[in-house]
């Protein structure tokens, strides 16, 4: 090998290690927590941002003058796949192969809570969504 050719070769190298470098260190994962404006959602599940197993519960609680669906990766979950749970007026699902999404694969999810008062249509309702990671 010549020695223009290892120079060469010595450039590149260098090069494509700087690369991997610089492209590891600008991604940032997004893992702030959303303030919820809306003071219908009491809480939410899994946290924004968080790793969870692609079986973990997906839910939100709801003030009890209101009621809502589940959304996930915008599919809504049918009123007989959503589970039953210990907290009053609570909407969860827990994703399984034999549901709607079937088993989550790894990567970012988005869940959307649609809601509206229960005096009320769905047709005034509102929404928030929040994303999180299957591992």
């Amino acid at each position: 090998m010549t020695l223009r050719a290892r120079i060469v070769i010595s450039v590149l190298l260098v090069a494509a290690i700087a690369g991997l470098v610089l492209s590891f260190s600008l991604f940032k994962e997004d893992t702030s927590t959303p303030t919820v404006h809306d003071t219908a959602i009491t809480s939410f599940e899994p946290p924004t941002g968080s790793h969870v197993l692609r079986q973990g519960l997906i839910a939100y609680q709801l003030d009890p003058i209101y009621t809502g669906v589940l959304f996930v990766d915008g599919m809504e979950i049918p009123p007989e796949e959503l589970e039953p749970t210990a907290l009053t007026n609570q909407i969860g699902y827990a994703p399984a192969k034999d549901k709607v999404t079937g088993v989550l694969k790894p990567g970012k999810h988005t869940a959307t809570a649609e809601f509206w008062l229960r005096s009320k249509s769905r047709d005034s309702s509102r929404s928030f969504s929040w994303s999180f990671f299957v591992t």
